[in-house]
């Protein structure tokens, strides 16, 4: 597997999604190899249907750039282990509230 995406529309509501509160959230984890001898790793990017700020790096919402507290140390780049540990988390949220939502609150899509 090489490239994949995890959506969470588990607050989604249309009407509110983009400065109501009630936004999609999904982030991007794209296969970076690893130069000769050292291990590749995932790009993680963050993305959300709110129209004010999103880190992409560390996924925190701001009001303006300056205001992501991570923003000097927030790095995109993941190790294989954390990119499953994300997997694992969604798919666990799936099971667990698969009863309450109607329609796909997680979903995950991959891609090469």
């Amino acid at each position: 597997m090489k490239n994949f995406t995890i959506f969470d529309n588990s607050k989604y509501q249309p009407g509110l999604c983009s400065n109501g509160g009630y936004y999609a959230f999904w982030q991007t984890y794209d296969w970076v190899a690893g130069e000769e001898g050292k291990p590749g790793h995932y790009d993680k990017q963050f993305y959300t249907t709110r129209t004010r700020g999103l880190c992409p790096s560390c996924g925190q919402l701001y009001q303006s750039p300056e205001d992501c507290e991570m923003h000097s140390t927030c790095t995109s780049q993941v190790t294989i282990e954390e990119a499953l540990s994300d997997l694992l988390t969604v798919v666990s949220r799936l099971k667990e509230r698969a009863a309450y939502f109607d329609g796909p609150a997680f979903r995950i899509t991959v891609s090469e």
